[in-house]
């Protein structure tokens, strides 16, 4: 479209501001604005404002949801998902668009250097559970989803690591797309004065950008794709119980939950809305509701969503295909944005609460929303030790830190060494690579009994 069209097309759907410099403009920074004009869905933008204009839709009648019992005994259900493990069927997805900045890293987060004693990256931790996997069969594929903020780094990051050694045709990099961000009146945000603010797509976002690429990923032989953070370093990936739990099932959409902590939590809940299984975020859910009780104290709606999923190519390829069906979700935000005199604004702080004022909105898609496309669902619970240690915020935070997820390996790897029949203090450091052992089954038979141990422990294969 020529720039006379793209000024009309703005204007019709009053967006005429994003022009309003137009004239101080010089001619590379006049090429930017345009090109990045084309590549607003002016149709989309209209329905993100539809979005926080509208009132919201009523809760209907909520029920707490249930974990679901293992389809036959545990030694079946793992045997089955090693033999689709085996077979190649299964890749592992993990979400990996985000910057360290809550962390006070300039850097993707997945290059976050986390282990207790190598300080192995975020990244580095996952490549060795997934190659870990191929002792049993082939080399799983592994996916990972970027942005336009990680994919670079992201890429060179695995090329100087040599792929942690995973063959190079084995990792497949994905970027999600992006949405354009709207103050809080539904005008679409200038973050300088020839160029839109932009943010990832979010999960769901991930979600789209992998179903453009089915018909490669059919190709690979996939049938499973299992889902999951880069912010998580105990996530148990590629879990053969949980994938032979989603087949032996038949689900089409698998989830592992764990009790929310407290109410507060961030987490989004579990919930049977209207006899149907959903995700509806801590957002979306009035306080006093979130707190609600069960006779026995817990939480009525204490099932929470970690982002552990396992989804079939088939429930994708309906939910991506011929059209995107996942529902757009915005979140308000604190955005800086181009004042009236062309300086840029940074949102400031709220001087009641100390938080950082929300100046417009941000819209994504969430994974989770698959579920009411699915035909069959399968919740799987499992606990905060096992599997889950959120690196979200910085070490002086208190909560969900690099410190408080380091603490929570240490923790889980001293566990097994206890259940391998070792004597272990509670404050040993302790660090396990995924490729020494992802259990302590698999722990107890590297470690001969009597072995003595000296801490700090480090056990990983020599390289």
């Amino acid at each position: 479209m020529s720039e006379q069209e793209l000024r009309s097309l703005a204007q019709k759907h009053g967006q005429g501001h994003i022009f309003q410099w137009w004239d101080e403009l010089d001619k590379d920074k006049r090429a930017r604005l345009l090109e990045q004009v084309r590549t607003v869905d002016f149709d989309l933008v209209d329905e993100f404002r539809r979005t926080i204009v509208q009132e919201r839709k009523p809760l209907g009648t909520l029920l707490p949801s249930v974990p679901t019992p293992l389809p036959g005994p545990i030694e079946r259900v793992e045997a089955v998902g090693w033999e689709a493990l085996a077979r190649g069927e299964v890749a592992a997805v993990v979400v990996a668009g985000g910057q360290g900045t809550r962390l006070g890293y300039d850097r993707p987060k997945g290059m976050y250097p986390l282990s207790p004693i190598r300080r192995a990256s975020l990244f580095q931790i996952f490549a060795e559970s997934v190659l870990a996997r191929a002792r049993f069969g082939a080399v799983p594929h592994w996916i990972i989803v970027v942005s336009d903020a990680t994919d670079a780094q992201t890429q060179e990051f695995f090329a100087e690591n040599r792929f942690f050694g995973l063959p190079r045709e084995r990792v497949h990099f994905i970027k999600q797309g992006n949405n354009p961000s709207v103050d809080l009146q539904g005008r679409l945000i200038l973050k300088s004065k020839y160029e839109l603010a932009f943010n990832p797509d979010g999960h769901g976002g991930c979600a789209k950008a992998i179903g453009k690429q089915l018909d490669l990923i059919r190709s690979l032989g996939v049938k499973y794709l299992y889902w999951f953070q880069v912010d998580n370093p105990i996530a148990r990936i590629l879990d053969p119980a949980f994938v032979g739990a989603h087949i032996l099932h038949g689900a089409e959409f698998s989830a592992k939950a764990l009790r929310k902590r407290d109410a507060a939590e961030k987490l989004g809940m579990f919930i049977h809305e209207d006899g149907r299984l959903k995700v509806i975020e801590y957002t979306e859910l009035p306080r006093e509701r979130q707190e609600e009780t069960l006779p026995d104290g817990s939480l009525r709606f204490g099932l929470g969503n970690i982002s552990i999923f396992v989804i079939g190519v088939e429930l994708l390829e309906r939910v991506c295909r011929p059209r995107f069906l996942l529902p757009v979700h915005a979140s308000p935000k604190p955005i800086p944005y181009i004042g009236a005199r062309g300086e840029l604004v940074q949102p400031g702080r709220d001087p009641q609460t100390g938080k950082e004022k929300v100046t417009g909105y941000k819209f994504e898609y969430f994974t989770f929303d698959s579920i009411m496309y699915a035909s069959k669902v399968l919740l799987m619970e499992t606990s905060r030790e096992a599997e889950f240690a959120p690196v979200k915020n910085r070490n002086e935070d208190g909560q969900d830190t690099p410190n408080t997820a380091r603490a929570a390996m240490m923790a889980l790897h001293r566990q097994w060494l206890r259940e391998a029949g070792f004597a272990v203090s509670d404050d040993a450091v302790v660090e396990i690579s995924p490729l020494y052992a992802m259990s302590a089954a698999e722990l107890a038979a590297r470690l001969a009994p009597g072995t003595k141990l000296s801490f700090p422990l480090l056990l990983a294969p020599e390289r």
